[in-house]
């Protein structure tokens, strides 16, 4: 147990910036307020093995402590909280373009690509305020990758191969449309024996 000795009054030593003395007819809320704040602008030393964690707001943070490290300092928790909320404060399309958070419109987006009503590709933003807003729509001129549900590799071998789809091999060609050149196989992985085989 640490034995705490009160001031001495004859000490010519002066007390820390923290310790204030209430005045007589001071209301005690008052003072409190008032000590909180002088603790928080001027705090005291670390005690051994914890450093003072440093704050550059103005006026600081209430001040906090950690234990001491080799590696980078520690960030003030307060600090990393209001760049947090000033990151998700409301975005540029409150107001007039709430709609592009709404589950309903991702769900029309999303299949009126995978239908092919409409074509390229859309995408989405979070932070700055964004709960996920779509930001850049598909459009009527762009080249869709799905026709009914279907994407257009699978229409390729049924219309001009004349063939169901067989292994994907690359670039959107599948085992049938391009068989083996040394063995004629139709899928993904060669027999044995086959100088294509790996």
């Amino acid at each position: 147990m640490v034995d705490i000795m009160p001031p001495d009054p004859d000490s010519k030593l002066d007390p820390p910036a923290w310790i204030i003395e209430q005045g007589e007819d001071e209301d005690y809320v008052e003072f409190i307020v008032r000590q909180g704040e002088a603790y928080s602008q001027n705090p005291p030393p670390a005690p051994p093995g914890f450093e003072l964690i440093e704050c550059d707001a103005e006026p600081r943070h209430w001040p906090f402590y950690s234990v001491q490290s080799e590696g980078y300092p520690p960030a003030c928790p307060h600090c990393v909280q209001h760049s947090l909320m000033e990151a998700h404060e409301p975005c540029e399309h409150d107001g007039h373009g709430t709609w592009r958070r709404w589950k309903l419109s991702h769900w029309a987006v999303r299949h009126a690509v995978s239908s092919g009503l409409l074509g390229g590709g859309y995408g989405h933003r979070m932070g700055g305020g964004c709960r996920w807003c779509l930001t850049s729509l598909p459009s009527w001129r762009a080249k869709r990758r799905f026709v009914l549900w279907v994407s257009r590799d699978t229409w390729r071998c049924i219309l001009q191969g004349r063939h169901l789809p067989g292994d994907p091999v690359a670039f959107g060609y599948c085992s049938k449309c391009l068989p083996c050149p040394s063995c004629g196989t139709t899928t993904a992985i060669c027999s044995v024996g086959c100088g294509m085989s790996v």
